[in-house]
């Protein structure tokens, strides 16, 4: 008589997102918004990481459908006002959305926003590519290069103004 054990693995979904850039200072502050697409709680992780290293950690508990909106400087208050920082999100559930809004503080109108989502940390790239920076003397296009590694890596940012090239530059960070 031969007797057969199964074993099944469970790979669990998740989420695992990054914010590339959230700001905390005088010229610009940033909103955090997380969405819990699932029928039940669910307990989210956000570190956020300064160039520095320095980081904070929060843990955030959204109901059922919930949504979490809350400014940085409130989330990650120990990091306080300097230069921005990303934000690793890490759920168990993988009915986890996000979002994030940077707001130009010294525009006419106070508030300036430029939203963007988080990116999926599993689709990070080698290549970017920033189709559209518009840049004029009072403003002004900031890309956001997010290196998720421990070591240091080259970058080569190509510029091209109508149709040709108008300059390389090589930066390690």
């Amino acid at each position: 008589m031969n007797y057969f054990l199964i074993l099944i693995s469970i790979s669990w979904a998740q989420t695992d997102l990054v914010f590339p850039w959230i700001t905390n200072n005088a010229q610009f502050q940033g909103t955090i918004i997380v969405n819990n697409l699932s029928a039940e709680q669910v307990e989210v992780e956000l570190v956020a990481t300064r160039p520095s290293g320095d980081q904070q950690i929060a843990h955030i508990s959204l109901p059922a459908f919930g949504q979490y909106v809350a400014k940085a400087s409130q989330v990650f208050e120990q990091l306080g006002s300097g230069s921005g920082f990303s934000v690793r999100l890490r759920s168990s559930s993988d009915l986890i959305s996000g979002g994030f809004v940077n707001e130009g503080t010294g525009s006419d109108s106070g508030s300036s926003p430029a939203q963007a989502n988080p990116i999926p940390f599993g689709t990070a790239s080698n290549d970017l590519i920033f189709n559209f920076m518009p840049t004029t003397s009072t403003r002004f296009s900031a890309p956001v290069i997010y290196n998720a590694s421990d070591e240091s890596l080259r970058v080569t940012v190509r510029a091209f103004r109508s149709g040709y090239r108008s300059r390389s530059r090589r930066t390690k960070h």
